[in-house]
């Protein structure tokens, strides 16, 4: 490929917006942003488990679990890969290589000169992101805490309820400050809320593509008329808003779908990161105390599984659980602490 490709990554919680914006700059002439297959994720979580990667055995392994990866995601790319074309990418040993040549050939599949991904839980993967996409640009996107655990109460195909919810969400926010506040003196990562993008989306969406380096295009606001993003939509209920314009003032719903408790669990447990969100509290400040008899009263609430799941379609279900099998057989995978090898295998 001759062009340089504009890798560009999102940090963004589940349920808090991220196939909207996906969508939107999906529909920017610079940029696609395909289903997240989380292929840096299946690295970086797992890396210990291969071994050194100039051994072709271990490089084989790691190409495998890649094809496999795109296989079993919900959605699909330009093209599906096996591990012999994607062996064609990158030397043998070179994941920097292989990841950087992948991702722009999606781009470069749908004519575009960048890709926008979203990858979850992208703060653990930072170290790995910087040194193998030195030139990439992050957007972090947050959602009152409130609306994303009613949006999780509500969503079939994720476990928990508010409870896990609001875990989610005061850890993806601290670790996502925390690499703000090292990212964003070099103009290395943007961020905004999600409510300001729905209810002033150009407004929201212009600063985010001059960090880009790109013009704001107002075709973005057109992105449910996109073919892309209407098969996207077919692909899982959970998306089917994406194949719809944007719904203005879409949020502030956890007033009346909330109980006094989840209420108090949330803002007792993130409240102080709200603030620095300006998210406005709805309670006075509650003790430690009375948090966790709150806490104490939802727990046994919370569902593992939930009723409605049963009413997704069977090849959702069915792929669902390929993918599940898969992240549990990389999770049961054993640890391989190898000695640094100097010279010419050293990467």
């Amino acid at each position: 490929m001759t062009t340089k490709t504009q890798f560009v990554f999102l940090q963004c919680s589940e349920r808090s917006g991220s196939n909207l914006i996906a969508r939107l700059f999906d529909a920017h002439s610079a940029f696609c942003s395909p289903r997240p297959a989380h292929l840096i994720r299946t690295y970086c979580d797992h890396a210990g488990t291969y071994g050194h990667l100039h051994h072709p055995q271990n490089w084989a392994q790691l190409l495998e679990d890649v094809a496999n990866g795109l296989d079993v995601m919900l959605g699909s790319w330009s093209r599906q890969w096996s591990q012999e074309e994607l062996a064609d990418l990158a030397p043998l040993g070179r994941v920097d290589t292989l990841f950087r040549a992948l991702l722009a050939h999606e781009a470069s599949a749908q004519n575009k000169s960048g890709i926008f991904l979203k990858e979850n839980r992208l703060y653990q993967h930072m170290p790995f992101l910087l040194s193998t996409f030195p030139d990439c640009r992050f957007v972090y996107q947050v959602r009152d805490p409130r609306d994303m655990a009613w949006s999780w109460k509500c969503a079939r195909e994720l476990r928990g309820d508010v409870e896990r919810a609001s875990r989610v969400w005061l850890q993806d926010q601290s670790e996502g400050l925390r690499v703000l506040s090292q990212l964003q003196p070099n103009r290395q990562m943007s961020w905004h809320r999600y409510e300001d993008l729905i209810d002033d989306p150009a407004g929201t969406l212009s600063p985010i593509c001059a960090h880009l380096g790109v013009q704001y295009e107002s075709d973005m606001l057109n992105f449910h008329e996109n073919s892309r993003s209407k098969l996207h939509a077919k692909d899982s209920k959970t998306w089917e808003n994406v194949s719809r314009p944007i719904m203005k003032s879409n949020h502030g719903k956890w007033k009346n779908q909330l109980t006094e408790d989840e209420l108090t669990v949330i803002e007792w447990r993130c409240g102080h990161l709200m603030d620095r969100f300006n998210y406005s509290r709805a309670l006075p400040p509650v003790s430690d105390h009375q948090g966790e008899a709150a806490l104490a009263r939802i727990q046994p609430l919370e569902r593992y599984t939930k009723s409605a799941y049963a009413e997704v379609p069977k090849a959702e279900r069915e792929q669902r659980s390929r993918a599940a099998k898969y992240w549990e057989e990389l999770g049961n995978r054993p640890h391989r602490l190898e000695p640094t090898t100097i010279g010419k295998h050293t990467q």
